[in-house]
């Protein structure tokens, strides 16, 4: 609960309390350091997980590849990744290769991570391209985003998510006209798009 609400401390406290620990808390506290960007704490605690005689399943790879793509450690990741079957008995899950399309993309290795796609012995799903998409988006690429975004709107015809990150990717690359359409196509899914909105509190 501390890990999903990002109250890392109270979560690392809890954690140290628990006498005979299990897989579960182990994965718990490596997701949580993860998902709110304390990359290398998490990397500390997976090696206390191996030290205390535990290896890690699928769930526990997911974290720390999670963990290197917000930490930026391409390197490290790609090592986990590759070395995970010698290691551990471990074969990628396609949630692994999910992982790695998005640690790859925001570290600007975009042609690597579409060669990783291709090769994956699985057929790409939505988060994959979405991965990919995300990243596109935080380099400028606007053609591999169109692209990606084709890919998903296809799995999922009323993801207008898609259409809300290329409308925002365009005016970055003056196509003006490009925006509209995209807004266009929001409308026509007939989901309705949230607006935006902040308090202040005086």
């Amino acid at each position: 609960m501390y890990c999903k609400c990002g109250v890392i401390e109270e979560a690392c406290s809890a954690f140290e309390e628990i006498m005979e620990k299990d897989i579960f808390s182990w994965n718990t506290m490596i997701s949580g350091y993860a998902i709110h960007g304390f990359g290398k704490e998490a990397l500390k605690i997976f090696e206390s997980m191996k030290a205390a005689g535990f290896k890690p399943d699928d769930t526990t790879i997911v974290g720390l590849l999670s963990a290197c793509c917000h930490a930026g450690l391409v390197d490290r990741g790609m090592e986990y990744f590759y070395s995970m079957n010698q290691d551990y008995g471990k074969t990628a899950i396609l949630q692994h290769y999910n992982c790695m399309v998005d640690l790859l993309g925001r570290a600007d290795r975009l042609d690597e991570a579409q060669k990783l796609i291709r090769n994956m012995p699985f057929e790409p799903d939505a988060a994959t391209w979405c991965a990919l998409l995300g990243a596109s988006r935080i380099h400028g690429n606007t053609k591999l985003a169109e692209m990606a975004a084709d890919m998903i709107f296809e799995m999922e015809t009323e993801n207008a998510g898609r259409c809300v990150l290329l409308s925002n990717l365009y005016p970055a690359s003056g196509r003006w006209d490009d925006v509209s359409k995209a807004r266009l196509k929001i409308r026509d899914t007939g989901v309705e798009i949230a607006p935006g909105c902040s308090w202040l509190e005086v």
